[in-house]
């Protein structure tokens, strides 16, 4: 495949010098923010780059799986926001080989958000049925709160891409308990996501909801900063029981 190197840090550490758990861990919250490249540099001494498999000799399974994931949706990121051909198919690769790695070990959880992974990939593609039969899939096995809003919030992706402003609605409207745990546990940017596409959808589709939304004001609750691409920065706080009326 056409890739195109990303930036390498000088003097890589090998990986007796850094742990592969904290490395992903790290990139996973950055990834989450939308610091891809930030991400990136967390496993780059693990991982030489978008076209390259991650360097996994030695490592015991769960911590292989889990780098090849973070590889994976890292090389989505990365190759759609740089326009790098051939770079979902790659991801692809690299993540469906992490849900086989987390089923066999029986991580169902981390199977979902591997699955969730592969949709966004699909998605990026134009495949909105693949996409679709994914999120699906994952939902199935998603029991964790944060990791079924994950997958309800990148799904809605799909339905507004393709102008399913009901559809899209609907899964908004399935996010709301989960939406409002997130929100009072952890600040997660996952809850300000949500609440933001909840009011851009219930905007656009005012007509068919039977209500107005002002996508600013409808950032109810808990809104984190969000800086990933499609989103916007809206510095609002709120009491938590605001949730309610969303």
């Amino acid at each position: 495949m056409e890739s195109e190197t990303l930036l390498k840090p000088e003097g890589s550490a090998a990986h007796t010098e850094r742990s592969v758990q904290v490395a992903c861990r790290a990139a996973k919250e950055l990834e989450n923010i939308g610091e891809y490249e930030a991400a990136f540099n967390a496993i780059a001494a693990f991982w030489p780059g978008l076209g390259e498999r991650p360097r996994t000799e030695g490592l015991p399974k769960a911590e292989e799986a889990e780098l090849v994931l973070r590889a994976g949706a890292l090389a989505g990121w990365l190759g759609s926001s740089r326009q790098v051909p051939g770079a979902q198919q790659f991801a692809k690769t690299l993540i469906s080989e992490s849900i086989q790695s987390f089923e066999e070990l029986g991580l169902s959880e981390r199977v979902a958000e591997s699955q969730t992974d592969l949709a966004v990939c699909f998605w990026r593609e134009g495949a909105m049925d693949e996409a679709r039969r994914w999120f699906q899939t994952a939902l199935t096995k998603a029991e964790d709160p944060i990791n079924t809003l994950r997958i309800l919030v990148n799904s809605t992706s799909v339905e507004v891409s393709t102008n399913h402003l009901k559809d899209a609605l609907t899964l908004l409207h399935r996010q709301r308990p989960q939406t409002c745990a997130a929100a009072r546990a952890s600040r997660s940017p996952l809850a300000g996501r949500s609440l933001y596409g909840h009011g851009t959808v219930c905007f656009a589709n005012r007509p068919h909801s039977g209500r107005s939304y002002n996508p600013i004001e409808t950032t109810a609750c808990l809104a984190p900063q969000w800086n990933g691409p499609g989103y916007t920065s809206w510095p609002v706080r709120r009491p938590p029981q605001r949730c309610a009326r969303i």
